[in-house]
């Protein structure tokens, strides 16, 4: 594409948390022992990088999802605060709640249809 169109603009960007191996594996151990996880290992923020064409074929779907050690209680209160992306079988807990990552998917979406019409009529007025 032209007019400054970058390879990596047809990817939605959003974050995930990426956990510590350590604090996942005394996580497990605490739930063998106790039959209990408790609150949520250790984690970090990073990116995860999807192919817009991969929601249009259907490779992606999400879902609501909630911090280990919130109540139920506390989820009805406040609603659940983050989202669960399943992209093609594999599992990533997204750091935003369901609404935000609907609204910049679609935020993003858009741009890139808008990108792709551009480029389609530029073809056709580059081929007259």
């Amino acid at each position: 594409m032209s007019n400054g169109y970058k390879f990596t603009d047809s990817f939605f960007s959003f974050p995930i948390k990426i956990y510590d191996k350590e604090s996942i594996e005394g996580y497990l151990k605490v739930d063998d022992i106790l039959g209990d996880r408790g609150t949520e290992p250790d984690w970090i923020v990073g990116i995860m990088k999807i192919p817009a064409q991969w929601f249009v074929d259907d490779k992606v779907s999400w879902l609501d999802g909630y911090t280990r050690g919130r109540s139920l209680e506390e989820i009805n209160r406040e609603g659940f605060d983050i989202t669960q992306v399943d992209v093609d079988g594999d599992i990533y807990t997204c750091a935003w709640e369901r609404r935000k990552f609907e609204e910049k998917l679609n935020e993003f979406m858009e741009k890139y249809s808008n990108s792709i019409m551009k480029q389609i009529k530029e073809e056709e007025v580059g081929d007259e």
